[in-house]
């Protein structure tokens, strides 16, 4: 009896045991459905706001192109100060009709959501083209074509430079609001992997419990599987997994698709295949470190991208995200890949001017405040030219806006010839450049300055456009390393240089301060 006792207490304790482990993996089960479900739910989520959200973007930035198109001088201004100095009623009917085009445009972007900055914007927009639009109204050919040039402009003109600045700020907004949805979905995309890192670390010991003590709970395990396997799937970015060797082993659809393979032809590849060349032993001792060390790493830091590379052999500009991961006890490594090639696109176009491609004013404002901090800090030299064509009114009034945006890209193509690589050129505005040059001194710049006015003497480019010479006057201004210089200061002293060399008859070059005029010429060719 006392033996069957002890045997009925054994056998009490064993399913004791086994109602504990039982209670264990049910709620460790619920908690990977759990987890599951809710990750499922937030990359469904995240992947559709996602996709909503740059159509929108998109449409807005396409919106804004096609305004600017119908707006400036290849739109309803080109052709209305083209009617001015020729009188053509075709060019008056063309800038009515790109008119209309202006205000329906207008009106569809009214539809899209707007911040109360952008509203402000577009308000601005809206009373300079209905300045525009009266303006057209009032006018009658058979009157018109009675008035001198300068009674008609001055009867119709009208400021246009809030809508240039509403449409540069417009774009601004837009690329702004861009950067924070991705950092926000960078952010979400991180807690993701953390989610998939707990499933991958209490996934694998929960199957092996289940086919040891309970394979009745087999077949909820494997719903839980396809929940991670949908998971996968759905995630915006490129994701992959691979081994110690480098071996893609798993990958989802949107990185085959990011890459140009198909999904199986990337389950042949090592993830050095997918990196730049001359990068691919490099980036081989920075995965093998990072993923070595748990958590999630970034391979390119202080704001760099890294560089891929397609099936094709074209370069992908990326951001990587990896980390190690243990499958049933072997390490491997987890990636997060995002393209950005769209994102620079985006960023490049928002910074650069699309008659010369050249930088605009935002592209600019941005690079010449960097480089006056990083010769700050060194002490480097640094000079600013500002570059004005001498008469350029009067060329566009005589032959018109067409050839006045030739002579424009003829010039900003021998200001980027006659630069070096390091300089900035951008256009500040009209017919106005400017050229920022580090480690540069005034002397060097204005051997620069000369250069660029003899060039442009001689250039046959200019000669099928206009049958007289074209002149710059040119302003230039070196940073001074005991002020506290902003590009406003280094702006407004160069400015006051150019004024100065119009005021002395044009084709002039003139150095600001006044006292490095008295330091003898630089070779033209120093620079």
């Amino acid at each position: 009896m006392k033996q069957k006792h002890f045997k009925h207490k054994a056998d009490r304790a064993a399913l004791l045991r086994i109602n504990l482990i039982l209670i264990t993996l049910l709620l460790a089960t619920a908690a990977l459905l759990m987890i599951t479900f809710q990750t499922n739910r937030d990359i469904h989520q995240l992947n559709t706001e996602w996709k909503k959200y740059s159509a929108l973007t998109r449409n807005k930035y396409d919106s804004l192109n096609e305004l600017r198109a119908a707006i400036g001088y290849s739109g309803f201004i080109h052709h209305f100060k083209n009617y001015v100095i020729r009188r053509d009623p075709s060019y008056l009917l063309a800038a009515q009709q790109e008119m209309m085009l202006s205000q329906q445009l207008l009106s569809q972007y009214q539809q899209y959501p707007m911040s109360e900055r952008e509203q402000q914007y577009l308000q601005q927009l809206i009373q300079v083209i209905d300045r525009y639009a009266s303006r057209l109204q009032s006018i009658r050919h058979n009157q018109a074509s009675q008035q001198s040039v300068a009674q008609l402009d001055d009867q119709v003109r009208v400021d246009d430079s809030p809508a240039a600045f509403a449409l540069s700020q417009l774009a601004q907004l837009l690329s702004l609001e861009h950067n924070q949805v991705e950092q926000q979905t960078s952010e979400l995309m991180i807690i993701a992997e953390r989610r998939l890192s707990q499933l991958s670390y209490l996934g694998v010991p929960v199957l092996v419990i289940l086919c040891i003590y309970c394979g009745l709970l087999i077949y909820r395990l494997s719903h839980s599987q396809a929940d991670l396997e949908a998971l996968f799937e759905m995630i915006p970015d490129g994701f992959l997994v691979a081994d110690s060797d480098g071996q893609i082993v798993k990958s989802n659809p949107r990185l085959a698709e990011m890459f140009g393979y198909q999904p199986d032809e990337l389950q042949q590849k090592r993830v050095e295949d997918l990196v730049d060349p001359h990068f691919a032993k490099q980036h081989q001792q920075l995965r093998q470190r990072f993923s070595g060390e748990g958590g999630l790493r970034m391979m390119a830091q202080n704001g760099e991208l890294f560089k891929g590379v397609d099936k094709n052999g074209e370069p992908l500009p990326l951001d990587i995200a990896i980390s190690s991961l243990s499958l049933a006890g072997i390490p491997h490594s987890i990636a997060i890949v995002r393209c950005k090639k769209k994102e620079l696109a985006l960023k490049q176009r928002s910074e650069t001017d699309y008659l010369t491609n050249t930088l605009n004013r935002m592209g600019i404002d941005r690079l010449f405040a960097t480089e006056i901090e990083r010769c700050s800090r060194y002490r480097h030299a640094l000079s600013l030219l500002l570059v004005d064509i001498d008469h350029f009114k009067h060329i566009n009034d005589q032959l018109g806006h067409l050839a006045g945006d030739a002579i424009i890209m003829v010039v900003a193509d021998l200001l980027k010839k006659e630069s070096r690589p390091s300089d900035l050129v951008g256009r500040w505005g009209g017919d106005e450049f400017c050229i920022v040059c580090p480690e540069t001194s005034a002397r060097e710049a204005n051997g620069l300055a000369l250069r660029l006015r003899q060039r442009l003497a001689t250039s046959r480019a200019i000669a099928p456009l206009i049958n007289k010479p074209i002149t710059l006057s040119i302003g230039i201004t070196e940073l001074q390393q005991d002020e506290n210089e902003t590009p406003e200061t280094l702006f407004a002293r160069a400015d006051e240089a150019l004024y100065s060399a119009k005021d002395n008859g044009r084709d002039q070059i003139v150095l600001c301060p006044a006292s490095a005029s008295d330091r003898p010429l630089a070779d033209p060719d120093s620079h």
